[in-house]
Parts: structure tokens; C-alpha cells; sequence
């Protein structure tokens, strides 16, 4: 199964396709949308079994959103659903694009846990 890479270039967060780079938006924008800078996964007991898994005493793993956003890859079908909403169009006065970008990758990160957080 293909993944399509994200990039960042200036400032601005792209989705390479095959049709082309897809412009999502401006990456401190979808900092904000998401809640802030680092975000933190709480995960329970049987959870931390796993032996690929590092978390603190408490069970948690904090991480920098920057750079999680850069280093995740998607497939196809989240790549075609965010080409079929408009950048142009407008969602709590942002671009609809990055915010529904940026809560994408909120709930994704908040399937990895048994709880999240933002710090």
C-alpha cells in the first residue's frame, strides 16, 4: 500500500500526491488547531506491556506535534479527502482545509492511547 509523504516548506504543510504536491496550510495554524506545541498520549497498564512502547512512570509519552506532523505518511483515501474539501472555503474563521486537516491528526493521535492531553 502506497503512503504519501508530508512536507513542510517556509511554513506552509503540503501532502506530496501523485498528482502533486496538495497545499493543507499553514503549519502554526494547525499547531493551534490541534492545542499546542507537544501533545501527550496516557496509556494504561496493559498497554505498556508492549515492548516497542517508552512511556514515563505515569504511563504517558509526550512528543513534539511539529514534528510528528512532518514524519507522518497517509494513505490514499486520507490524501483524497482532504484534495475534496476547499482550501478556499472557511471553518471558525480558518481555512477548512488545515482545520480539518489538524483534527484528523488530533484523533489520530488520540486512537494511540487509552487517554490523550495536550500540555
Amino acid at each position: 500500500m502506497k503512503r504519501y509523504e508530508t512536507r513542510v516548506e517556509g511554513e506552509t504543510v503540503y501532502l506530496e500526491t501523485d498528482e502533486g504536491d496538495l497545499e493543507i496550510g499553514d503549519l502554526d495554524t494547525i499547531v493551534n488547531v490541534i492545542g499546542n506545541e507537544t501533545y501527550t498520549i496516557s496509556y494504561d497498564e496493559k498497554q505498556r506491556t508492549q515492548a516497542w512502547l517508552e512511556t514515563d512512570e505515569d504511563g504517558r509519552v509526550t512528543f513534539d506535534v511539529r514534528e510528528t506532523i512532518v514524519d507522518l505518511d497517509h494513505r490514499r483515501e486520507f490524501v483524497d479527502k482532504m484534495r475534496a474539501i476547499d482550501r478556499s472555503e472557511e471553518k471558525y474563521g480558518l481555512p477548512e482545509r488545515t482545520v480539518e486537516f489538524a483534527e484528523e491528526i488530533a484523533s489520530i493521535f488520540e486512537q494511540q492511547g487509552a487517554s490523550t492531553q495536550s500540555e
